[in-house]
């Protein structure tokens, strides 16, 4: 009920100028959009945005703001300058084989720059995010208890906070349970973007590529000389791979407690410009521009639009809450 109530209200909003309003008013304030997977308009989304609704949120973004890459963003930020009136900058995180096939189509036809955070293990060896396992096994598995609506989230948590060898063994048992064999090499809808084809994309003039560790492991749960790799190791493989510069990084998962302050430092003494954090929120020139908060893109339109427009701005500077 109170959902539905929320989403009523976000369709009244967008259908009285609300959001037009809210636009004006927070306009001093950037937006960093992050998006992951993509699918066709006829496919189940399964966590993905559709290529319709990414066209939809692009054109808007087009239409109102002014597009910037992150690294340039980032560099404002640096010296202190102003930031453009309603600046936005696209982010992509993983690197999907999916953001090729159905993303950068739409970025190049609107001809919207956008940093594309690669996981450069993944590229090496064609293997696949523990979470996709996951979901791999709910597609083919849907008597399994914990993988019931009921409980997915809960179990989602609970292998989240383990190590990764731990993670492993729990996923290789609930497989046994469901007997589903996890394949070795992710099946298309999982599957990422190798380097040829990262390749291609780094020199298109459109997308900017970004370090998003070597095995997306969270941070905090490792040493610090695996975080040390994960950070500058990643670095190094983009830069000698693709022979371009690598300046801006993402943590894995991104979330509170996935990384720590020791992490924060080795990419600032790293020499990165910035680094993407996964929290929502909006940035200004006073930012700190190693936590960069962001806003999630989605397959709901007015949701988007509560976001990006500054609505949820205007509500959390009304109750006092932190806006960048």
């Amino acid at each position: 009920m109170i959902a539905e109530l929320k989403r009523l209200g976000r369709e009244v909003a967008a259908n009285t100028g609300t959001y037009r309003l809210s636009r004006v008013l927070s306009a001093r304030c950037a937006r960093i959009l992050v998006y992951h997977g993509f699918c066709g308009p006829d496919e189940v989304p399964d966590g993905r945005v559709r290529v319709d609704v990414l066209r939809t949120q692009l054109v808007h973004m087009k239409r109102y703001y002014h597009p910037l890459r992150l690294s340039d963003l980032a560099r404002l930020i640096a010296v202190g300058a102003p930031l453009p009136r309603r600046t936005v900058a696209i982010t992509v995180d993983d690197g999907y084989a999916d953001f090729a096939r159905w993303a950068f189509p739409v970025l190049k036809d609107l001809d919207l720059p956008v940093t594309l955070f690669v996981v450069s293990g993944f590229a090496d060896n064609g293997g696949w995010l523990w979470a996709d396992k996951l979901r791999f096994l709910r597609s083919r598995a849907a008597g399994l208890a914990e993988l019931t609506p009921a409980r997915y989230a809960a179990t989602l948590a609970v292998l989240k906070r383990m190590h990764a060898a731990d993670r492993e063994t729990a996923l290789g048992e609930l497989a046994a349970r469901a007997h589903v064999a996890i394949p070795a090499r992710p099946p298309a809808q999982y599957a990422f973007l190798s380097w040829a084809e990262l390749r291609e994309l780094a020199h298109s003039g459109l997308v900017e590529i970004g370090a998003h560790s070597r095995s997306h492991a969270l941070l905090a749960q490792v040493d610090s000389q695996q975080a040390r790799d994960e950070t500058l190791g990643v670095r190094r493989d983009i830069e000698r791979q693709l022979d371009v510069p690598v300046t801006c990084f993402c943590y894995p998962n991104g979330m509170k407690g996935d990384y720590a302050e020791r992490d924060i430092g080795l990419v600032r003494d790293a020499g990165y410009l910035c680094a993407c954090a996964s929290h929502l929120g909006y940035v200004t020139a006073r930012s700190d521009r190693y936590v960069l908060a962001r806003i999630g893109g989605s397959n709901d339109n007015n949701l988007f639009r509560k976001y990006v427009d500054g609505f949820e701005y205007l509500q959390r500077r009304l109750t006092g809450r932190v806006c960048s």
